[in-house]
């Protein structure tokens, strides 16, 4: 049978016949496939990041404590200016009532204490 001759051993002859050329070729074609991996990989982590984190994005509707708009609006607008405000957790019950409210969530926004320096 060594003078079987098929396509299969013509391809394997020619690819050891020039060895350099099939050299480069692998490794141009592993560096493809590498890098469309990578990158497709990144895509799908950044869309998928993104989606999260549109997700989060905040509420249609925001309740604070009565009287407490202005304080409310400079939290989420102005980060820099110290406002803090309260209110009971009791309040989520009574929004989670609300016909057409869908999930609901509570935050507790947090502000650092002034330093000397």
């Amino acid at each position: 049978m060594a003078g079987h001759f098929n396509l299969r051993t013509l391809a394997v002859k020619n690819l050891k016949r020039r060895s350099l050329r099939t050299a480069i070729l692998v490794t141009s074609i592993g560096l493809f496939v590498s890098i469309l991996v990578f990158g497709l990989s990144f895509v799908m982590g950044v869309s998928a990041s993104l989606r999260k984190s549109i997700d989060r994005l905040g509420a249609d509707v925001l309740v604070v404590p009565y009287g407490a708009q202005d304080y409310a609006e400079d939290v989420l607008l102005e980060s820099n200016k110290a406002k803090s405000f309260y209110m009971d957790k009791d309040i989520v019950e009574k929004v989670k009532e609300v016909k057409g409210v869908g999930p609901v969530t509570w935050q507790t926004y947090l502000t650092t204490i002034a330093g000397l320096c």
